[in-house]
């Protein structure tokens, strides 16, 4: 069932809130004294985390300290923390526009957020096919796609994070103009 663009616009909020309690949390847990943070919190590292797998009663289970100790120290998978809730917030966004149909809209910014969302789930990078790449014109505030793009990143490139976001927002802020 598709959503509708005021619930899209409040996903876009949610997505938002979600991103900034990753990147609050992130030097907590890599500061040296995590572990006693995370006690204070109520969390033992040698504790895992345990999903539902949906197998009957069986768990699928994370380890906290592994994970904990591979991210540390590692400044580019820190980043890319940060870069993935920006990817992830762009392919849920850019799905609900899809289902509910605003991309047919061929508003220059929704345009440009189908192919942001189509550049992401297809590896980061730009990439046109066919004789006619781009039917209609796609750009958010200065930025607009046109072919010399193939093969650049998008997140972390032609986008920097914070944009990613910004673009979310004047979604979100168009979504609420709709009915």
């Amino acid at each position: 069932m598709a959503l509708p663009a005021g619930d899209i616009a409040d996903l876009i909020d949610r997505l938002k809130s979600h991103f900034v309690l990753s990147v609050v949390g992130l030097p907590v847990l890599v500061h040296d004294r995590r572990e006693e943070f995370l006690q204070m919190a109520g969390v033992d590292m040698s504790d895992p985390v345990s999903l539902n797998s949906g197998e009957g009663n069986e768990r699928y289970i994370l380890p906290i300290k592994e994970s904990l100790d591979a991210v540390q120290t590692d400044r580019t998978m820190q980043m890319n923390l940060v870069r993935s809730w920006a990817e992830l917030s762009v392919l849920k966004v850019g799905q609900e526009m899809k289902n509910a149909k605003y991309f047919n809209d061929h508003r220059p910014i929704f345009e440009y957020l189908r192919h942001v969302r189509n550049a992401v789930a297809h590896g980061n990078a730009f990439h046109f096919q066919g004789s006619n790449p781009v039917k209609h014109p796609a750009s958010f505030r200065s930025h607009h796609i046109d072919t010399r793009m193939e093969g650049t990143i998008c997140v972390s490139g032609e986008l920097k994070v914070g944009e990613v976001f910004l673009l979310l927002d004047d979604i979100a802020s168009d979504l609420r103009t709709l009915p």
